[in-house]
């Protein structure tokens, strides 16, 4: 066997193994009984309701993340995107969707819509963690 298949096949090894530790702990996660928010965490949310919204700034303090987001994907949109630079419209996206999740989340705080608030920042954060 030459040194170039010796290493080509520690290299397919390798991968196996990764993916098998990743299955693992994800078969492992997905055992595991959720972990429940405290109630009490959504007493942050401001009770003042204004012109028919609930919590009315809380869900209107989302609009300078939706501003944000959309002039992001804007200026991304002018210009041609390659690779990685791919990221920065995946960032301004996220900050966009954060708007309307975390909107849904404090329109009506509790651990069933806490998702919504989350997931958007998460599209968010990756996006930022790549461009980086």
């Amino acid at each position: 066997m030459q040194t170039s298949e010796k290493h080509a096949s520690i290299g397919h090894w390798r991968e196996w193994a990764l993916c098998g530790v990743s299955l693992t702990l994800l078969a492992v996660a997905l055992s595991l009984d959720p972990i429940a928010q405290d109630p009490a965490y959504h007493d942050f949310a401001d009770r003042r309701a204004a012109l028919g919204v609930p919590n009315f700034l809380n869900v209107a303090s989302n609009v300078a993340f939706f501003a944000v987001g959309v002039a992001g994907m804007a200026l991304c949109s002018f210009r041609q995107v390659h690779g990685a630079q791919a990221s920065w419209t995946v960032l301004f996206l996220g900050a966009a969707l954060v708007a309307v999740g975390s909107g849904y989340y404090h329109w009506a705080p509790d651990n069933a819509s806490l998702v919504w608030d989350r997931l958007p920042m998460t599209v968010g954060f990756m996006g930022l963690f790549v461009a980086l």
